[in-house]
């Protein structure tokens, strides 16, 4: 028995020994397909420049080119970027994200373009030191990453900058979904006391997946779910009176497709907001959109990933044609809520937008209007609309019977159809 536990011991202390070799193959492999697949992310460029492969550990040297021009047409100048990453061979890791079984774990470094590191020599030194980006690449050929910001503090002529520390998880998977979790515990920036801002913690959450399995196509669409929320925003200013605060902000999304058709919901919130001696509380604007043409979608992303200064025109032209296709498809876009609680009550209203591309004129912009329906309705308490001095104006379309009370509150319906709108089933002329 004693032998042939030696035996084992043995035997897999040799597999363990070799095993590194063999994955580092597979794991260079692995590396240098993943930046292959990026090659057509817009206005980023990626080559691997070298990749030296030991028994148990690599390096590579990656090149960045981001093209300013792909993100404003007015700038035409590259940035390069050299990312500098130092690997370790599986099957067994401990780097990233505890013990595990994978390829290889990730250590990358980032050294800036040499005009930036001319006028601040140590800036590849500094950035480095605060940001941590490691990544472990499982036997799938799926990624985990691990992102972390240390807190630094940053003056220079009489302006204070504070950044805190940040922490982000992400995984990448080869059949195209996507993950993001972690939380920033936000800035500060003054100058003396003449202008200030803070934004509290970031928290982020986001679950999505390609519907096409590829995660770098320009013309990808993503399907999931995502939140991104922050505990306060203080803004103070000589120019602002008092102090601009928001707390509770919140922007959550969700989106699927059924039948080559996207629909979901973005909502956004503000607990608490508080300017100019005023206090609003529950602020929320929840949007709905539904029988979005897929095809269409990815039409449209693939014409912005191509458009350039010289075939503006011809893009916009194509672009509108794709445009009308989609309106063939019936989409509806709704405003479920966009209201707010004030000191005298609470305001709501409720909006949802159609387009018959039947009536629209592809050479008459002005159908757009004949060719749109819109249907919506809200209320607000009257006393709000007499503490902001309005009221006596609102009396007058109270009269014409625009407006309608009922009880503390004014209520109002709006339709537009053919072009014609009409505020609580009376005419409203636009001009």
């Amino acid at each position: 028995m004693k032998k042939i536990i030696i035996i084992l011991v043995v035997v897999l202390a040799v597999m363990l020994g070799i095993a590194p070799n063999f994955i580092g193959q597979q794991a260079e492999s692995k590396f240098k397909e993943l930046y292959a697949q990026m090659a057509d992310t817009p206005g980023l460029s990626f080559e691997v420049l070298d990749y030296e492969r030991t028994w148990f550990t690599s390096t590579a040297s990656v090149k960045l080119n981001v093209n300013l021009a792909d993100f404003d047409p007015s700038m035409d100048d590259v940035l390069t970027f050299t990312i500098n990453s130092t690997m370790k061979h599986g099957p067994i890791l401990t780097e990233v994200g505890g013990l595990g079984l994978g390829l290889m774990d990730i250590d990358s470094e980032v050294e800036f373009p040499a005009f930036m590191t001319d006028q601040f020599p140590d800036l590849n030194d500094r950035f480095n030191e605060l940001l941590s980006l490691q990544s472990r690449l499982t036997l799938g050929g799926n990624t985990h990453s691990i992102s972390e910001l240390k807190e630094f503090n940053f003056s220079e002529e009489g302006v204070n900058i504070s950044v805190n520390p940040a922490r982000f998880v992400s995984t990448a998977s080869t059949d195209g979904e996507v993950t993001l979790e972690g939380s920033w515990d936000g800035l500060s920036i003054s100058d003396g006391g003449t202008f200030g801002i803070t934004l509290g913690e970031i928290e982020m959450d986001l679950d999505m997946e390609s519907m096409d399995g590829n995660l770098y196509d320009p013309t990808v669409i993503f399907l999931g779910e995502g939140s991104l929320g922050m505990a306060e925003m203080r803004i103070t200013g000589q120019e602002i009176p008092g102090v601009v605060e928001l707390k509770g902000i919140m922007i959550s999304s969700e989106s699927d497709a059924k039948d080559d058709m996207l629909f979901g919901n973005v909502d956004m919130g503000i607990a608490e907001l508080n300017a100019m001696g005023m206090n609003f509380t529950d602020i929320v604007m929840n949007q709905s959109f539904s029988n979005l043409d897929v095809e269409s979608l990815k039409k449209i992303n693939e014409l912005n990933y191509k458009m350039t200064d010289q075939n503006m025109d011809m893009i916009m032209n194509q672009m509108g044609e794709i445009g009308l296709a989609m309106l063939g498809k019936k989409p509806v876009y709704s405003i479920r809520e966009l209201g707010m609680t004030t000191a005298q009550g609470k305001m709501s209203s409720e909006m949802t937008f159609t387009v018959d591309e039947n009536l629209i004129d592809v050479n008459n912009l002005m159908t757009i209007a004949q060719a749109m329906t819109i249907d919506g309705s809200g209320y607000v308490p009257e006393a709000f609309l007499n503490s902001m001095g309005v009221g006596p104006m609102v009396q007058g379309y109270i009269d014409a019977g625009f407006v309608k009370r009922d009880g503390d509150n004014l209520t109002f319906e709006l339709q537009m159809k053919s072009g014609q709108v009409t505020l609580s089933g009376q005419p409203l002329p636009l001009f």
